[in-house]
């Protein structure tokens, strides 16, 4: 079991946790401290306090030997943005605290921080870029999201963003990037050097064409792993009408490893977006790339219309991943929804966790009052191992109601159904919980069958 009985708040285990934290990080913090100095100072910072409670009736998610359990939950967290002069910032952090009243896990402590720092220092040119992500993700990608299969994982980023104006039509890009992966367990950590140039050239009003040129080289910490380098090129299409926009990416990737090791493939993506109505639209993406896990596994964190975090295990291979996903999102008064279908096929170069996975979902928020609105939602996954004889179908279904009983307290209640058919052995599960909240200011409390996944 991964011990997670961890005071974040002692300086020792935090610093133990956030490894990635090393020096080179903290001068970069400190350079963009005095950044935030010079400018004009327009903090907003936004806290926020919660608690909750959540009983379910099979806590481990086992197939047999279900244990039920009552679950308090306590949490702490802020928002804090900084809008104007040359640094733009926002960071958000939350801290929560899960008790287990029948001891069926241990006290869990789950630490989460999403912070991004723009500082302009040239205008319209040139700019310093700083994101820091810690958060948890699964061990076992196949396994449940449980506390003994979950681990802290850490992306630290630091680069630049170069604009080079050529011409009233031409513009060149330059993006050199350094990235630190950290995972808590797994013996995955690495660091990521790249640089990437971006020419683009508005050829019709409606029209830009280019190419991008990308290197990346992948350190990892541990010797006996062979370090990767990926070399991309890409040619680009991008138009914009008033009703629906697009974008075509088609390259080739070389890779290439330490190890004498080698694959050369085409890669490449299309982007596409309808507007029916200015709150209702249709969105398609195609893709197709080879990438390492951990920038797999980023990719759907920074943008989780690139998949599930979870599908995705993570590894020292190159992998090829493929996905398809069609949506459709309406924001108005009356209905806040999303339907989506997505297609994915993630092929790993080593190790035998190639999958075949297809997945369906619907959520729908609808106001029932100016101060209560209701939450229904369905999630379906079909995760198909192909060099292993076993499939995962896994069914998530739930209610939830969230009243105002003011501008900034508010209540939740959530009501869930999960259930899990496999071929595996001893992997079928099925759970029924619910879970209550009050939050006064920002963010929210999590459910403890939240955390790591749906």
């Amino acid at each position: 079991m991964i011990s997670k009985n961890i005071t974040y708040l002692s300086g020792y285990s935090f610093a133990k946790k956030w490894r990635p934290m090393n020096y080179l990080q903290t001068s970069l913090c400190l350079l963009l401290g005095i950044a935030c100095y010079r400018s004009a100072w327009a903090l907003k910072v936004e806290p926020g306090v919660g608690a909750g409670v959540e009983y379910t009736d099979n806590v481990r998610l086992t197939s047999n030997n279900k244990q039920s359990d009552t679950i308090g939950v306590a949490y702490v967290g802020a928002n804090i943005e900084q809008k104007s002069g040359a640094l733009r910032a926002n960071a958000n952090t939350t801290l929560n605290y899960q008790h287990y009243s029948q001891n069926t896990f241990s006290d869990q402590h789950y630490f989460n921080l999403n912070g991004l720092m723009d500082w302009e220092m040239v205008k319209n040119q040139f700019h310093l870029l700083l994101r820091d992500n810690f958060s948890q993700r699964t061990v076992n990608s196949l396994g449940t999201n449980v506390p003994n299969n979950l681990q802290d994982t850490n992306v630290f980023t630091f680069g630049a963003n170069w604009d080079i104006q050529l011409s009233a039509r031409n513009k060149l890009t330059l993006l050199p990037e350094y990235r630190q992966f950290y995972y808590e367990v797994q013996a995955t950590d690495n660091k990521q050097i790249s640089l990437a140039a971006n020419w683009s050239y508005l050829m019709y009003p409606l029209l830009n064409v280019g190419l991008n040129a990308s290197v990346r080289k992948i350190d990892y910490n541990q010797t006996s792993i062979a370090d990767t380098r990926f070399s991309t090129l890409h040619v680009n299409f991008s138009g914009k009408r008033p009703q629906s926009s697009y974008s075509l990416n088609l390259g080739v990737t070389h890779v290439s490893r330490d190890t004498g090791q080698g694959n050369t493939g085409f890669s490449g993506s299309f982007n596409g977006q309808l507007n029916f109505t200015n709150t209702s639209k249709l969105q398609a993406r195609l893709s197709t790339e080879l990438t390492d896990s951990s920038s797999g596994s980023l990719n759907t964190i920074n943008d989780p219309s690139a998949g599930d975090v979870n599908n995705v295990q993570i590894t020292t291979d190159v992998i090829r991943n493929k996905l398809f996903r069609l949506a459709y999102l309406r924001e108005d008064g009356s209905l806040n929804s999303q339907l989506w279908t997505q297609l994915r096929e993630v092929l790993y170069s080593q190790s035998p966790n190639d999958r075949r996975i297809s997945s369906l979902g619907i959520d729908l928020n609808y106001p029932l009052t100016d101060l209560l609105s209701g939450r229904f939602y369905t999630y379906y996954d079909r995760n198909r191992l192909l060099q292993q004889s076993r499939t995962d179908k896994t069914v998530s279904a739930g209610l939830g109601l969230s009243y105002h009983h003011s501008r900034k307290l508010r209540s939740v209640l959530d009501i869930k159904y999960r259930n899990r058919n496999s071929t595996g052995a001893l992997s079928d599960y099925s759970s029924s919980s619910i879970f209550y909240s009050l939050i006064y200011g920002f963010g929210q409390v999590r459910a403890p069958t939240l955390t790591g996944g749906y």
